[in-house]
């Protein structure tokens, strides 16, 4: 899997540094002479392999995709199934981020600026934001009900959408949408000021 990613990436960049075709591409991977050097793991590979076929074995039909990355950003293995379907999930596609945004977005530039530690306590229950649209959003927590009092901690735990939505308010929008910048987040534009997307991630 992750040899058939790194072969696709190659190809192409040898396509634009020459000027060539999929097949003259191909020659110089496989005969030209090419030097790569990969930053696989194999350790992490096997493992990962391992845990999909464990963990979702079950699941006939289901679809995944996973990267392991090292801090410094070099890709050490690449997981993905795809059912019959010809989509690489781990690495081909541009799907939204989810709630995987909100330490970006929201807990990260809160931390930074004061205005929560992981202890601080806070209140899970109804939060209603009214969009650019004029529309009335009503936060819903994918476990779709309020678990009152909570910590930070606990609402990062649980993927708590409230008090994602809550947080992003004393952070201001702007200030997340500059801090995701920061880390080198370029799918964001101006229509994506907005709670729905900063706070959850849907970009």
């Amino acid at each position: 899997q992750y040899l058939k990613v790194a072969f696709k990436e190659i190809k192409e960049i040898i396509k634009e540094q020459y000027q060539c075709s999929d097949t003259e591409a191909i020659d110089i991977i496989l005969n030209g002479g090419a030097n790569i050097t990969l930053n696989i793991d194999m350790d992490f590979q096997r493992k990962a392999v391992e845990v999909a076929k464990e963990c979702y074995a079950d699941y006939e039909g289901l679809e995944l995709g996973g990267v392991i990355t090292t801090k410094s950003g070099e890709v050490i293995s690449i997981i993905t199934t795809s059912n019959n379907s010809q989509i690489d999930h781990a690495y081909g596609m541009v799907r939204q981020t989810g709630s995987a945004i909100k330490p970006i977005t929201v807990y990260g530039p809160a931390f930074d600026m004061g205005i929560v530690v992981p202890e601080t306590q806070v209140i899970d229950s109804q939060v209603t934001v009214t969009t650019p649209d004029k529309k009335v959003w009503n936060v819903q927590n994918a476990y779709r009900y309020y678990k009152g009092q909570i910590s930070i901690q606990d609402a990062v735990a649980f993927s708590t959408n409230t008090i994602a939505v809550d947080t992003l308010k004393d952070v201001t929008i702007t200030t997340a949408f500059e801090y995701a910048k920061s880390f080198g987040i370029t799918s964001l534009t101006d229509s994506d000021l907005y709670y729905p997307c900063l706070a959850l991630g849907g970009f």
